[in-house]
C-alpha cells in the first residue's frame, strides 16, 4: 500500500474521531444535566438499590454529586504563594534535582482558516 495515501487517510479519519469526541461530550453533558433533575426529582428512585446507586440493564449507574471549587485569582496572599510556588518549581528543574518524566508522543489537531 501506498503510505502516503495511508497517512492521508489516517489524518483524515483523526479529525472525523475528534469531531465524534466533541460531538458526543457535549450530547453527554446534556444528557447528565436532564438525568440530574430527573435524579433530584426523584423520578429515578425505582431503579435504586439499598445503596443508592442505579441499576438498569445490568450496568450500575452511580450520582456523584458536583464538587465546590473556589476562585484564589481575587486573594492577593494566595497569588504571591503560587508565584512563589512557581518560582520554586522552576529553580528545583533548574538544578536538576527532579525526576523528569516523558509523556508519549501525540497529535494536537486544530482547524485552520483558509485565506483566500
Amino acid at each position: 500500500m501506498n503510505v502516503p495515501i495511508l497517512a492521508e487517510k489516517h489524518l483524515s479519519r483523526v479529525v472525523e474521531i475528534k469531531q465524534l469526541i466533541e460531538d458526543l461530550q457535549t450530547e453527554q453533558k446534556e444528557i447528565y444535566s436532564e438525568l440530574n433533575k430527573f435524579y433530584s426529582d426523584g423520578h429515578l428512585d425505582y431503579l435504586k438499590s439499598s445503596s443508592g446507586s442505579i441499576t438498569y440493564k445490568n450496568t450500575q449507574f452511580i450520582h456523584v454529586k458536583g464538587r465546590v471549587t473556589y476562585d484564589y485569582s481575587t486573594d492577593p496572599d494566595i497569588k504571591q504563594k503560587q508565584l512563589e510556588l512557581r518560582q520554586l518549581k522552576k529553580c528545583a528543574e533548574a538544578i536538576g534535582i527532579l525526576e523528569s518524566k516523558q509523556s508519549p508522543d501525540t497529535w494536537r489537531i486544530k482547524e485552520v482558516e483558509i485565506q483566500l
